[in-house]
């Protein structure tokens, strides 16, 4: 053989051993990387800016298409095969200290379907961030800045968000049981379809927000601004609606039964087929409203201003009246049974006890 040939062998045998040797120490390299990105963060803790965090959690939650995400070989299938898990993030603290008065700059950060359980983001700069289907359950949130960031199916069940900044945010079909977003300003934000039940959002600004189809049973909004948002069709069983501002909201099918609603400002709120039974609504503005076809079963409209509403078919029966007013508002096209109306309304309270079915002595169902 001769010197030539013996030196190609030995030369292939070497690159097939740094080939193996290579993909041998793959894990190992790994391990490092992300040793050097939980450095990063622990260096830059309490500091505001960026500090390296951005690319850091973005490189330990292995956001997909980043190119540390892939696995060697860098194209095989299946991609699950292919791709290093994400690290969780559970409990991280990106909180700076007590004097600073900024948070971690994390703008425009892309962490979707990060664990984030328990995290600490108090005052963070999360603008534009992509949080897609992140799970935020019990972070700590407050006073960060969420504006126009992605958080559609994120899960944020006893998560304070209180006083937090999420203007314009995609919170479509997200969850926030329980969730804290007292004085929250939600401004024109999306939360078609999202699930509120017994969250406080006392005091929050929610002016233009989209709400339709969510879910708001139990939920306190004691205060809060409503004002032009869209309803229709949420389930609001129970709420505190208390002083709310609704003026111009749509309601439309909305779900609003035993509900809180006492002073509220409705005034040109569209409330058409609405489920009113059992509300407290004493006291409230309800002027240029329309309730037409609304179910007003035992609610309680005393000292309401009627004024100019329209009440077309809504149904009546056993509402309670008193002291309401109803200046240019029709009551012959509702439907009465048992109704206590205003002093000086010249109609029966009884008028429609047989269309309805009910007997006007004890009030119940006889049929028609």
């Amino acid at each position: 053989m001769s010197l030539l040939s013996l030196l190609g062998l030995i030369g292939n045998a070497g690159l097939i051993i740094a080939v193996f040797t290579f993909i041998g120490t793959e894990k190992q390299r790994r391990d490092a990387e992300v040793l050097n990105a939980w450095q990063t963060l622990t260096s830059a803790h309490g500091q505001s800016g960026s500090g390296g965090r951005i690319q850091a959690l973005e490189f330990l939650n292995a956001s997909p298409g980043a190119n540390w995400r892939r696995k060697f070989p860098w194209v095989c299938a299946p991609y699950s095969l292919c791709t290093w898990p994400a690290e969780t993030l559970d409990g991280i603290n990106l909180s700076t200290d007590s004097s600073g008065k900024e948070g971690a700059y994390l703008s425009s950060i892309e962490l979707p379907e990060a664990s984030l359980v328990d995290a600490n983001l108090e005052g963070a700069d999360l603008r534009f961030a992509n949080l897609e289907a992140a799970n935020l359950e019990s972070a700590n949130l407050q006073r960060a800045i969420l504006g126009n960031a992605n958080l559609e199916g994120g899960i944020l069940g006893f998560a304070n968000l209180q006083g937090v900044n999420l203007r314009f945010a995609n919170l479509q079909g997200a969850t926030l049981e329980n969730a804290n977003l007292e004085r929250a300003s939600l401004g024109s934000a999306n939360l078609q379809g999202a699930v509120l039940r017994r969250a406080n959002l006392q005091g929050a600004s929610l002016e233009s927000a989209n709400l339709e189809g969510a879910d708001l049973e139990e939920v306190d909004l004691q205060g809060a601004d409503l004002g032009s948002a869209n309803l229709e069709e949420a389930i609001l069983w129970n709420a505190n609606l208390q002083g709310v501002d609704l003026g111009d909201a749509n309601l439309q099918g909305a779900d609003l039964g035993f509900a809180n609603l006492q002073g509220a400002i409705l005034w040109g709120a569209n409330l058409r087929g609405a489920n009113l039974i059992l509300v407290n609504l004493q006291g409230a503005a309800l002027g240029d409203a329309n309730l037409q076809g609304t179910i007003l079963w035992s609610t309680n409209l005393e000292g309401a201003d009627l004024w100019g509403t329209d009440l077309k078919g809504a149904n009546l029966n056993e509402a309670n009246l008193q002291g309401a007013r109803l200046r240019d508002t029709d009551l012959e096209e509702a439907k009465l049974c048992r109704t206590i109306l205003p002093d000086g309304v010249d109609l029966s309270p009884n008028r429609d006890c047989e269309a309805l079915g009910n007997d006007p002595e004890t009030g119940e169902y006889i049929g028609p």
